[in-house]
């Protein structure tokens, strides 16, 4: 045989494994992933469409922004808030999907089968082993089935049923941390919107000064060059203008950035200019809380969104207890469907069953007690936890009221050295007029009696940041249950509403039976002998979207109990 007969010979071989290597390849480069970075087109149009959607569907900025109106704008469009409030609603989807794992299964099916020769058997005798039967189908070679399956364990319903039961409290957890965001955001507003007016205030006064004392260096750069004046003196001179003007430049910069931060929690466009609308001095509410200091400590007890997510982990905990249980228990499942068989040989095609299965996983017997220990050392963390809140709420809540009542004191302090700076500046400005002071001398006064305004204005902001930590300290809102509708304007007058109740200290009041214990009230006594503790009544403490007021009156009896025998001291 030639070279060429052998040859044409293997080539069959040859094409086949070519064939099956290239198939082999196919099936290994459709199975392989390769990165694909984001080109830089999809970039920029995702950064131009979140540059659009930032700030769209806002009012715009009509007028002077007063601290009510930018509470209102940032409870309506600042970003940390709608993501707290999208948890939220992720959390009640999540409560309507795990809510359908408590119905039963139901399942189609439908199926083909093909095989390419008949189905054929035979049998034989169990006694001699000869065959008995000649080979017979009783199989199509073609087959079509459906059926539609119903199945529903017991077991499994019973642990849906307290999965679902946690999914509601999770979704009250989620709106208690939304009212959390609230009340972070409500007192940064408060800070930023202080410190704006202040620069916004300020500004008018220093920008002037500013270039004044520019144009006063001017000249005493000119008198030093043609020596109409000592060196030394001179010198002096620039130093003091030098000096005054580094500390206004620092007031003014640290005065502009207020502003903006005050437009970032609003979610302003960051190009947009605005202003804010000036309190009188002489009207700014400083309230005198007069309230006993036990009674706010309730009253934040009962309030604080923490305190209150606390009791749904606990409440968690329990219905996890539940679960462990009744894993332990045999699982009960039933079972019924209607079935169909193209199958030509079978005498009947469609047919109906039902069956009851018992099953006990004996296993679960060592491992369900201690998953039960687990649970219930969860519910002991959570209660130790909820404690160690409750420590630190009362302290917060301590610490904010001496903290306004000091903030008080030094705010009527630097209002009388304001008063006394503008007045020497009034003097220097008189004297100055009558050649019996120097420019200097007038510019150091104006510079002076401009920190002793703002000293004032930081004092009055620091003392409204201390009432801010009072109502916060609290776990107040600033919205009502429900408002009629979402538009700024409505939103503001139910925030300024709320605002003039605490502005003039207005609390929510305690329930009966907590006022009772706390042994003050009207009809205390009468109070303390109902053994029936009544529900808290809704005040505008609860938050805007409803179910997070809901705190369990076992939970807050077991708070009173607790801390009432405790009997914190501070």
């Amino acid at each position: 045989m030639t070279s060429r007969a052998v040859a044409s010979c293997r080539r069959p071989g040859a094409y086949a494994r070519s064939a099956a290597t290239g198939a082999l390849a196919l099936i290994l480069a459709s199975c392989t992933v390769s990165t694909e970075p984001i080109e830089p087109q999809e970039t920029f149009e995702r950064a131009i469409q979140d540059r659009q959607q930032l700030t769209e569907h806002q009012a715009p900025v009509t007028g002077p922004i007063t601290l009510y109106e930018a509470i209102a704008r940032a409870l309506l469009y600042n970003l940390d808030q709608r993501v707290a409030l999208m948890e939220e609603a992720l959390q009640a989807q999540q409560l309507d999907l795990v809510s359908l794992e408590m119905l039963p299964d139901l399942s189609a099916g439908a199926g083909y089968d093909w095989r390419s020769n008949e189905n054929a058997t035979s049998s034989k005798s169990y006694q001699t082993g000869q065959q008995s039967l000649e080979p017979s189908v009783s199989t199509d070679q073609r087959l079509q089935t459906a059926d539609l399956t119903f199945s529903w364990n017991l077991l499994d319903f019973g642990v849906s049923y307290f999965q679902a039961k946690q999914q509601g409290d999770r979704v009250l957890i989620a709106a208690e941390r939304r009212r959390k965001v609230v009340s972070d955001v409500v007192q940064q507003v408060r800070i930023a919107f202080w410190q704006a007016a202040t620069a916004q205030r300020l500004l008018r006064t220093i920008d002037p000064l500013l270039v004044e004392a520019e144009e006063a260096l001017g000249r005493a750069e000119q008198i030093e060059a043609l020596r109409l004046q000592s060196p030394l003196e001179s010198l002096r001179y620039r130093k003091s203008l030098l000096d005054i003007m580094r500390q206004l430049r620092g007031l003014r910069s640290d005065l502009v950035q207020s502003k903006s931060r005050l437009g970032s929690l609003m979610n302003l466009d960051v190009g947009i200019e605005f202003t804010v609308a000036e309190p009188d001095l002489e009207e700014v509410p400083i309230p005198e809380i007069d309230a006993p200091l036990e009674q706010l400590e309730m009253l934040a007890l009962l309030n604080r969104p923490e305190l209150r997510e606390e009791d749904y982990q606990k409440r968690i905990s329990h219905h996890e207890v539940r679960k462990a249980m009744l894993r332990m228990l045999p699982s009960l499942n039933f079972t019924s469907s209607y079935n169909y068989d193209s199958n030509s040989y079978a005498v009947n095609n469609t047919w109906a069953e039902a069956g009851l299965r018992a099953a006990w996983n004996l296993v679960t017997l060592i491992s369900g007690p201690k998953a039960v220990e687990v649970a219930e050392a969860q519910i002991t963390v959570a209660e130790t936890r909820r404690l160690a809140l409750s420590m630190a709420v009362l302290t917060q809540v301590n610490l904010a009221y001496r903290q306004y009542e000091r903030s008080r004191i030094d705010y009527d302090y630097a209002s009388e050295l304001e008063k006394i700076e503008r007045r020497i500046y009034e003097i220097v400005q008189i004297n100055e007029l009558g050649n019996a002071a120097s420019q200097l001398e007038r510019i150091r006064s104006a510079t002076q009696a401009i920190a002793a305004e703002l000293q004032r204005d930081q004092s009055l902001a620091d003392l409204q940041s201390a009432l801010g930590n009072i109502y916060s300290a609290l776990g107040l809102d600033p919205l009502p249950d429900a408002i009629e509708s979402t538009d700024l304007a409505t939103v503001t007058e139910a925030v300024k509403a709320i605002a003039v109740r605490w502005e003039n200290a207005q609390f929510p009041e305690l329930p009966a039976v907590v006022e009772a214990r706390l042994g003050y009230g009207e009809d205390a006594a009468a109070a303390a002998g109902d053994a029936t503790p009544a529900p808290a009544p809704a005040t505008e403490a609860a938050p805007a979207t409803g179910p997070a007021q809901q705190a369990g009156a076992d939970q807050q009896d077991g708070i009173v109990d607790r801390i009432l025998a405790w009997n914190f001291s501070f």
